[in-house]
Order: C-alpha cells, then structure tokens, then sequence
C-alpha cells in the first residue's frame, strides 16, 4: 500500500489489487472524507503518488508489480457522497508506459524538473534504476543507473543548491545513499549509512536534511550537504521513550517517514510496523507525541499535511486495516470528531425514525452495552447504558407499544428491552425458568397487529415470542440436519408474514415451511446472514454464507435469483434497502468490508473498507448507513441514488 496526499484535503491510497482509492475531505463538514474507487488497469498496484493538475482535478502515477507506469486524471467532486464509485467521465487515463522497469514498480514521486511537472519511479529487486516522466505527456526524461544493490528501497525528494534531487536508498546491505540531479541525471553525492537495511527515506523540504529509516527499528538524521550523521540513532522503547545512544533493539521496523512541523518546530512523523506512530521533535531531542489509537494491523505509510492552518498526519493501514487516519499534529489526535466505540465486538445497530434529521441511531455491543445516538443531540450528550448482563449471543430491534426495544439472546435466553427507559421488559428464563432455552438467533416482526421475535437454535426448532408479556405463542420443531439455524431475517409475501431460517421459509401463521433451492456452490450448513429485499414487487432474500459468497432466491417460489461473490471470508451481517430507485443488498463480512450490491444483476457496485471486521449493519430511511466494525460504529450519511 502506498499515501500521498495533497494540503489536507485529498489523499490517494493504493492498498492491493488493480483499485486505487480516493480520499477526500468534505469542505462542508468538518472530518470527514468521501472516498471513491478507480481501475488503474490491469496489473496490480505497487506504488502510487499524486499532485494537484489544477483546483478541480487530480493527477495519480501508478506503478505496477510488472513494471509498467501509467497516469490518470481524477476529477474531484464538488457534491455529496457518492458510494457507487467513479464514473468514466471522472477517470481520464493520460498515458502508460509498459515495461518501463524490469521489476515491480518500488517507489513513485511527484515533483517539478526544470519547471514542468514531473513523475520520478524507482526499480524494485533487481532494477536500480530511476526514471523520470514529464507527467503531462508521459514522455521520458533522464533514466538513472543507481548502483544500488537489491533494488531501490527508499526515495525522497529534495532541492539541493537549486537543483531538484533525488535521493536513493539500496536493498539489504547496500549501505550507501546516493543524491542524483534529476534534471541531468548526475550523482551530486554519495555517502555510507552503514549495514542496516533502509526500510523508508524522507527529507527535508530545503534539503539540508535526510531521515532514513530501518528493519531494526531504528531512525536517523543525517546532513545532506555532508553525509554526516547528525544523531546516532533513534530508537523507540517500550516505554515511548527515545534512547540516542544506538543499542541493539528488537522494535517494530520503521515502514514508513514523513517530514512535519508542528508548533513552528521541525518534526518527523515515524510509522512502525505494529501500527504505531511517533512524532520526533528534530530540535528539543524528544519525542511530540504518539498517534493514538493505533492502526491495529500495522501501518504501512504516512504522511503530512496542513489542514484549515493546522498541521495534520495522514496514516495508512495494512492490508487487513484499509484505514486511513487524519491526525491534528497541534492537540496529538485524530482530527475531526470520531464516533465513540465500545469496549467489545459491536454485534447489532439499527436506525429508528423516517427521516434523517430525526433518526435514533441504536448500538449494541456483546458485553450488552446499549448507546444511543439521536441525530441533533452532540456526540458527548450520547447515552449510554449497560443491561444486567454478562454478554449477548444475538439481537434484533422492533418498536413494542410504539417504544423502541430490543430483543435479545442472554444465556440462551429471550430477554425484551425498552431501549429509551433502560428497562427491561421481561427475561423468559425468569418467567419460565423450567424452559430448555438454546436459542442462537433472533429476528422481530409483527403478526396479527403485534410485535412479534423469532428465536432459533441448536434444538432445531423455531420459536415465536410475544414481545409486549414475553409469552411462547408457538413452537416448531424443524427435524432436518440441513436447517442452519444460526441466522433469521423475517418478511412478509403477499401480506402473509414469514421468517427465513437458514435455507428454509416458514409461515408464522400456520407453520408450514419449504426448502429454497439447492445450489452446488453454497454450503447449507455454513448460513451466517440473512436480508431480504422486495424488487419490482417480487419478494428476495439474501442469504451469505461464511465463505464469503452470498445467493440470492425468490421467495414464493424459492428459485435462485443471483450469485453475490466477492468477500475472501463470512459474511457477518446483511441490509438490504433502496439507493435511488436501485434495490440493493448491503453485506458486511469478516474481511473488513462492506459491499454494495445490484439486485436485478447481483453485481456489485462499491466496496467500503472497515477498520475491523463487520459485525453489524443498518440502513435507515433517512439516508444513513451505520456499520459495527469491531469497537466502532461507523455512521455514514450520503445522498442516495447518486
């Protein structure tokens, strides 16, 4: 994965794949970003960077694992958040150049050569070379023969003496740093740095001084005029403190560097692999702070920036992270306003109200804490309360008496909460505690004119609750080892109220079920999640599975509709809803991912990344998608059909 980002406001990631996010900063409410997806062809990404073309459009370089270098022309929106992507109008390829390096594509810069833009990409294992691009045309400039052993590990841009400079790093042992005028592609200077592998390089913007970064964890600071070394090394305890005295240390590899100031003094931004980040000061001795919470699967790069007259830091998670974080380097936080997590897996949300401006946004946690989020009321007046409980297997939410409440699986157990009063309406295993109780899932709806909850489990068998006394209206035994009954959504077809369980529909009125249909690729053992969706009148349901893939059938005559494949791992939660006057289906999986799909082609039509796995969905008729993503409830408000 690869950052860079512009003033602030725009930052462009490469985090696997042929896909290339965009990050943007909402002029119009302050912290938050919109991010869109591009194709940068065919071939993975390996590196990636950009510059401003002018105030209403981006230029991104791409290089890729099989050498090639390309460049595109992002236009930049002006309008709300878009979730379904980048149309073609917004993408422009300019130029591309195959086989430009011999090797993956290591590092690429965007600077100024002889007053026009300019695109600098370096070799990875076995290619040393540099290559300079003029980035309007693609044409080529100098091409550079570093010398460097193993590839090129680091490159950072410089002015030296009035000349516009690279400065290259080797692989492991190579030892030397070398500066190069990239205009005529002459080496300017050499010196050694020693035997430990550079891992990431930065300078600063003058040129006066180089940071290199290595495996050992440690960081150094060097004169660039010179060569010599201006500290002995950093390195970082596990008591964030700095020892100056260079020892021998076990500390996370440095992966990435940037060049900050911060209180009007100079800085260094140092990101580690275990997802830590530190600022340095570079004239007190000691460290700013540290970047917390950290990025819990490493981070992989970092930035900086000024944002609104405060300098900020942009990190960029791993793989496993898809994150990025906007920090506000003055206080030594996150900049903007997060929403407030919990202290376990959040396992259930829901959005109650018609509309935006009056929406209670429900979340709940295992650990059975319960915050409530009302749309006007500020993040710190938010409600919080815990139930009288240790943990919570499963949750479904429903309005009893025209009260929001919750229906919730405790020890196996149907417990009903008023989720406004922090009441407890009933616990079934208090009214009946001779009841064998191994229910796993819970869905809510009405029958009759009343609310009604749906439990399941590994009885078996499926259960119907009154939710106003908590009394068992009915009972089911199933009797079929193909009926997974670890996931339930409830519906109506044709105005007969009905509950999916696994593979199988039932009529809560009668009790009848009937099988969907059968497909060799799907798992009936393994049902994780379920959603259903009416589209043009036909009734659908969504059912996913734990190896990632999701199918979709009808549900009067339980024919297959679609095929949703996307998710590498089990898909946790399902919402389906209406995106303009597209019907979709919205999964959340444990692959850190949420997925917007199509449902009259069962394509899919955007891809959010989370920060941990999903394990919780909502849409609300006001134009709100909250997500349950590990600790945090990720609320995401957008103009719908867009």
């Amino acid at each position: 994965m690869c950052l860079n980002g512009l003033e602030g406001q725009v930052a462009v990631v490469a985090f696997s794949g042929h896909e290339v996010s965009i990050w943007q900063r909402d002029a119009d409410s302050e912290g938050t970003t919109k991010q869109r997806q591009f194709d940068a062809g065919d071939q993975d990404v390996s590196a990636v960077a950009c510059v401003y073309k002018d105030d209403s459009a981006v230029r991104v370089v791409t290089g890729h694992v099989d050498g090639s270098v390309r460049m595109q022309t992002i236009l930049l929106e002006s309008g709300p958040v878009d979730w379904m992507g980048m149309s073609e109008d917004e993408v422009r390829p300019e130029w591309a150049v195959a086989g430009a390096h011999v090797s993956a594509v290591s590092v690429v810069a965007c600077t100024t050569v002889g007053e026009r833009p300019a695109a600098v990409t370096a070799g990875g294992t076995g290619d040393n070379t540099l290559h300079v691009w003029d980035l309007a045309s693609g044409g080529p400039g100098a091409v550079i023969e570093t010398g460097h052993s193993g590839g090129i590990s680091g490159l950072a841009i410089a002015t030296i003496e009035g000349q516009t400079t690279a400065v290259t790093a080797g692989g492991i042992g190579d030892g030397v740093v070398r500066a190069w005028d990239l205009a005529s592609g002459e080496m300017q200077r050499a010196f050694p740095i020693g035997p430990d592998t550079v891992t990431a390089l930065t300078s600063s913007p003058d040129g006066r001084f180089l940071f290199t970064g290595h495996w050992d964890g440690e960081v150094k600071m060097w004169d660039l005029r010179t060569g010599y070394a201006i500290t002995r090394g950093w390195h970082r305890s596990s008591s964030s403190r700095y020892r100056h005295e260079l020892t021998e240390s076990t500390h996370a590899p440095i992966t990435s560097l940037a060049y900050a100031v911060t209180g009007g003094q100079p800085a260094v931004l140092i990101a580690h692999e275990n997802g830590m980040a530190d600022v340095r000061s570079l004239t007190r001795s000691q460290p700013v702070g540290e970047l917390i919470p950290r990025h819990p699967a490493g981070i992989v790069a970092v930035d900086s920036a000024v944002m609104d007259g405060r300098p900020v830091a942009m990190t960029a998670g791993t793989r496993g992270d898809n994150m990025i974080r906007f920090w506000d380097l003055t206080l030594g936080h996150r900049h903007g306003t997060p929403q407030i997590g919990h202290g376990t897996e959040v396992i259930g949300t829901v959005v109650f109200g018609d509309t935006a401006d009056d929406s209670l946004i429900v979340s709940v946690s295992s650990d059975a804490t319960v915050r409530l989020a009302p749309a006007t009321v500020p993040l710190e007046e938010h409600t919080v309360w815990s139930a009288d409980c240790e943990e919570i297997a499963d949750i479904a939410f429903c309005y009893v008496e025209g009260r929001p409440a919750a229906a919730a699986l405790v020890n196996g157990a149907l417990q009903c909460w008023d989720i406004l009063a922090n009441e407890e309406r009933f616990d079934v295993s208090q009214l009946d505690p001779h009841t064998r109780l191994t229910n796993s899932a819970v869905a809510c709806t009405t029958l009759e004119g009343r609310a009604v909850a749906v439990t399941a489990g590994s009885a078996q068998d499926l259960r119907l609750w009154d939710m106003a006394t908590g009394q068992l209206v009915q009972r089911w035994r199933a009797n079929r080892r193909d009926m997974h009954s670890g996931a339930l959504a409830c519906c109506t077809v044709d105005g007969v109220p009905i509950v999916v369980a696994g593979m199988y529909i039932w009529e809560l009125a009668t009790g009848t079920s009937r099988r969907l249909a059968l497909r060799e690729d799907l798992n009936l053992e393994q049902v994780t999640a379920v959603g259903c969706m009416s589209l043009s009148g036909e009734p659908l349901v969504v059912v996913g599975f734990s190896h990632g893939k999701a199918g979709v059938w009808r549900l009067r005559d339980g024919s297959f509709h679609g095929l949703l494949d996307g998710h590498v791992d089990a898909i946790s939660a399902i919402t389906c809803t209406t995106l303009g006057k597209r019907p979709v289906a919205i999964t959340g999986s444990r692959d850190r991912t949420v997925r917007i799909w199509d449902l009259r082609d069962a394509r899919v039509v955007d891809v959010l990344p989370m920060p941990e796995p999903v394990g919780a969905l909502a849409a609300g008729s006001g134009g709100t998608l909250v997500v349950g993503s590990g600790l945090e409830v990720i609320v995401m408000e957008q103009g719908w059909g867009m």
